[in-house]
């Protein structure tokens, strides 16, 4: 493994796009009405998905900081979320709109009649596990897929968040 390395033009020199930022391919927010269109809203697992795109998109969290988040996490009174482990494991609070709090709050509903085990995830898998990154609408294919069917003109991976932080 080392011989191979040590044979690749690229070995012990850095990156060619090392230093380069490139610009966020940020969807607009009729991208974005397009997108929930496109997601069931007659199944636990389309609601599910609805309101994690969702909080992505309007609250700006990445999606591993929404991943750990837990409803005692989110205050839909006051609009705010709590992010405890977001990026260099800092702790901060974002702000929600109501109406991404009315999405939230039928996923909610929804999850409250579920057998989710307590201390369970926000957006829990089937099994009330935790969710992997790669899988389902936390997977940039299947974000960029729905892209694609929604008329979306993005065709590189496609960022729900708004702004980054």
């Amino acid at each position: 493994m080392a011989n191979q390395r040590a044979s690749h033009p690229l070995a012990g020199r850095p990156p060619p796009n090392k230093g380069k930022t490139y610009p966020a391919e940020i969807l607009t927010p009729d991208e974005f009405r397009a997108i929930l269109a496109q997601i069931p809203t007659h199944t636990w697992l389309g609601l599910r998905n609805r309101a994690l795109i969702t909080v992505l998109y309007r609250a700006g969290l990445r999606i591993s900081e929404a991943l750990v988040l837990r409803p005692h996490h989110v205050d839909l009174e006051t609009g705010v979320i709590q992010v405890l482990h977001g990026k260099g494991d800092k702790r901060r609070t974002v702000g929600i709109d109501p109406g991404a709090c009315a999405v939230v709050a039928e996923w909610l509903t929804v999850r409250n009649t579920r057998p989710i085990p307590p201390g369970a995830p926000l957006f829990p898998s089937g099994t009330g596990r935790p969710v992997s990154q790669s899988c389902g609408p936390c997977s940039r294919t299947w974000r960029s897929g729905l892209a694609s069917t929604s008329g979306s003109t993005l065709t590189a991976c496609v960022t729900p968040m708004p702004m980054s932080s």
